[in-house]
């Protein structure tokens, strides 16, 4: 189920990505791939030593906080303005 909610949200952020930089969407999308891989090499040790340390309620407590904010962020994504625009 948390992977069918997940594959739901690329959709979202894939088409506010082309929305927003407009001409530049493959630039945008670039660093969204990225910013996704960096976060794969940066999140694997991190969990694993919350899993060795804390125990895995640490583990999953703290993915639920990072997707909470992440959700957060949405709320200031204005899609009526595109990028480089005043």
């Amino acid at each position: 189920m948390c992977y069918g909610f997940m594959q739901i949200t690329d959709l979202v952020y894939w088409q506010s990505s082309a929305i927003l930089a407009d001409e530049q969407s493959m630039v945008a999308s670039g660093i969204m791939n990225f910013g996704g891989s960096l976060t794969g090499i940066v999140a694997i040790p991190v969990l694993a030593f919350l899993l060795e340390y804390h125990g895995q309620f640490a583990a999953l407590a703290s993915c639920s906080v990072a997707a909470l904010l992440a959700s957060v962020f949405w709320i200031f994504i204005d899609l009526k303005k595109q990028i480089g625009t005043n």
